[in-house]
């Protein structure tokens, strides 16, 4: 399942996170609206970083071991977002960080990626700092390598696409 860490501001000071778990379901009754609905669930609504780190060890076992930060010109796009801004993948899970003032990693797992897409915008164009985005079935967790020079946007589209093919022809078996 797809996993997203959330860190605010005043928490990553004290060194508090929130980590929640995007789990597959459906509605459980038929009055149920939307507002009732929670999407993602709260495996650790408030705690310390060390303990996120254990809990994520136990749910994402084969975690990117590191991530690679954006090239120097997205301090001109986005000088506020360019010191979280980093990605990395392992060979069965992608793992996306971004964030202006509040951080946010999310992990997917490959086996779980519907699609992925190359975004570029006017300023990105200009720039040469595509976007790929790794879209899943839930709406909640949503990855994006944000502002990456386009060798390396070309480079993990590629390999994404193929990892998480293998990814599910070996769920399939």
């Amino acid at each position: 399942q797809a996993v997203r860490m959330v860190e605010p501001l005043f928490w990553r000071a004290l060194g508090w996170c929130r980590l929640e778990v995007d789990l597959a379901g459906k509605q459980r009754s038929k009055g149920e609206g939307q507002a009732e609905r929670r999407p993602l669930r709260a495996v650790l609504p408030v705690g310390s970083r060390a303990l996120a780190e254990e809990l994520l060890e136990r749910i994402v076992p084969d975690r990117p071991p590191a991530q690679s930060p954006p090239p120097r010109r997205v301090l001109l796009k986005s000088p506020l977002r360019y010191h979280m801004l980093a990605w990395g993948r392992s060979e069965t899970c992608v793992v996306t960080t971004s964030g202006r003032i509040r951080r946010v990693t999310d992990w997917i797992p490959l086996e779980k990626v519907q699609s992925l897409r190359r975004v570029q915008g006017p300023l990105q164009r200009r720039l040469r700092l595509p976007t790929v985005h790794v879209d899943t079935a839930g709406h909640s967790v949503h990855a994006a390598i944000r502002d990456r020079d386009t060798a390396e946007a070309d480079r993990a589209l590629v390999e994404l696409s193929d990892l998480a093919r293998a990814e599910r022809r070996k769920k399939s078996q």
